[in-house]
């Protein structure tokens, strides 16, 4: 049986160094988002054609670590529940088990200053150019933490939250329930 880890929000808010501390931690792979993306947009520049692309790809990947009975981590951004929901009906999830972190930044003045650091020099993936930019594109989004899905705020340590999410996954593994975060 497959363990699936998905790590979805808002640009910005810690998934990539939150799943390279996770990894690093069980040994597990990562299928990154962005690096797929990253890879296409060299070949095209549409990137609404190279998001479709990209999720269908990135679909195909986990289908075939659950269909092969292997763990995987996903860092992907699909803070926007309807998109989140869309990317998960391409996916069949027999026999795997799902683990769904939300990550956010509860602190605005330290999201701020995660995104200016992006805005200096962004990778293709990273097309906001300011953070008036950022907050009008999420204010239009439909974003709602979902049933069965964990908040990780990354403003706490990042050792804080791997226990967190450690937890969480070994407390699963064994039947139990994990309320109230």
């Amino acid at each position: 049986m497959s363990n699936i880890y998905f790590f979805r929000g808002k640009a910005a808010t810690g998934k990539t160094t939150i799943t390279d501390a996770l990894s690093d931690k069980i040994k597990v792979s990562i299928l990154r988002k962005d690096n797929i993306f990253d890879v296409i947009s060299y070949y095209i520049d549409d990137n609404s054609l190279n998001n479709s692309i990209t999720y269908d790809l990135l679909a195909k990947m986990i289908q075939t670590n659950i269909n092969n009975c292997t763990d995987i981590i996903v860092d992907i951004g699909l803070s926007n529940t309807d998109s989140w929901n869309l990317f998960l009906s391409k996916i069949d999830f027999k026999n795997c088990r799902v683990f769904t972190f939300y990550c956010d930044c509860s602190d605005l003045d330290v999201w701020r200053n995660r995104l200016k650091d992006r805005f200096i020099n962004p990778s293709p993936n990273q097309y906001f150019k300011t953070f008036e930019e950022v907050l009008s594109y999420y204010s239009k989004c439909k974003i709602e933490l979902l049933e069965d899905e964990y908040y990780l705020d990354s403003l706490l340590n990042l050792e804080i939250i791997l226990n967190i999410v450690l937890d969480l996954v070994l407390l699963t593994k064994k039947g139990g329930t994990y309320e109230n975060l």
